[in-house]
């Protein structure tokens, strides 16, 4: 027998996650989240909560620098969903964060208008 988790699953759909989440938060006194899309095209999910309580998630994407099309994600992430935030790992790519090939995405998170800035996940290079 496998013992319950305490928890309740998540609802089955998406639309009803944002009510969720925001119940959760106020079970436990938080005001404010930051819900985070760490797989290729979670950012919907994340932008539904957004959507739904603009004051109390303020959404970020997982994004992987060096895949097709990423600057094209990242415009929509924040353009199409409103989302506030990059999140990336230039340490899993083998990359400095001064790496020229960031510089496109490091850019387009610098005029956007909610953007709350851009989260690495650094290693020291000896």
């Amino acid at each position: 027998m496998v013992a319950s988790p305490g928890w309740d699953p998540p609802s089955a759909s998406n639309a009803e996650l944002p009510g969720d989440w925001a119940r959760e938060l106020d079970r436990h006194g938080v005001s404010m989240s930051v819900p985070m899309a760490r797989v290729p095209g979670g950012e919907s999910s994340v932008a539904d909560a957004v959507g739904a309580f603009p004051h109390r998630f303020h959404g970020y994407f997982m994004l992987d620098p060096l895949a097709d099309g990423a600057r094209q994600r990242a415009e929509r992430a924040f353009v199409g969903f409103g989302l506030r935030g990059l999140c990336h790992s230039p340490a899993m790519h083998r990359l400095s964060v001064q790496a020229e090939r960031l510089a496109p995405l490091y850019e387009c998170t610098r005029w956007r208008a909610g953007c709350r800035g851009v989260s690495c996940s650094c290693t020291r290079q000896s």
